[in-house]
């Protein structure tokens, strides 16, 4: 619906049409579930569901990916979007979307207390550090230098990131056995 109205997939194109089009048009509709695909793929309010159980589920190496590749690449879209046709969306969209920031922020945190599981406990500081970037992400809309800000956040959530799953597997190969803390398993498995 996004690429198909305007007949382009070029951003300068897309704000163009946005901005001739009216303010609940099919087009607005379109942008705001490419907005809602993103959201879910960063785990902003509501769509943050599925990180906890994915988290706990996965290996290690993949959990790594999910938390710093999937969620670094869905930011950089999200944020050039925001940037090109997404400052042309109706204001209201803008309040909503601010709505699911501090929801997203609420959530992340308040998943995080009680947590006995690492894994749980860093899907929950995904969920938390989504809705930060998400507040730079919006900010970038009125001031385009908070694109850089966002850049270096970003980089800096992904080296820790990094490195707390790299301990995280240092443990794991040390102890050559499947951590139920580490994991969220009821039962430790051996892994030789």
């Amino acid at each position: 619906t996004l690429a198909g109205m305007p007949f382009t997939l070029y951003f300068d194109g897309l704000s163009a049409f946005l901005s001739q089009s009216s303010s609940l048009s099919m087009a607005s509709a379109g942008f705001i579930l490419v907005l809602a695909s993103l959201l879910f793929k960063m785990g902003g309010a509501p769509f943050q569901f599925w990180i906890p159980s994915v988290y706990q589920a996965a290996p290690l190496p993949v959990t790594a990916f999910l938390a710093i590749c999937s969620k670094t690449a869905a930011f950089v879209v999200f944020v050039r979007l925001m940037m090109g046709p997404g400052s042309q969306l109706p204001s209201f969209v803008l309040g909503v979307l601010s709505g699911i920031v501090a929801l997203t922020l609420i959530l992340g945190h308040l998943s995080a207390l009680g947590q006995p599981y690492t894994k749980r406990l860093m899907a929950s500081s995904s969920i938390a550090q989504a809705g930060y970037l998400l507040i730079g992400a919006l900010s970038a809309v009125y001031l385009p230098v908070m694109v850089h800000i966002i850049l270096g956040y970003l980089l800096i959530y992904a080296l820790s990131s990094f490195c707390v799953f790299g301990v995280m597997a240092f443990h794991q190969l040390n102890h050559r056995t499947w951590a139920p803390e580490l994991l969220g398993n009821e039962e430790s498995v051996d892994a030789s």
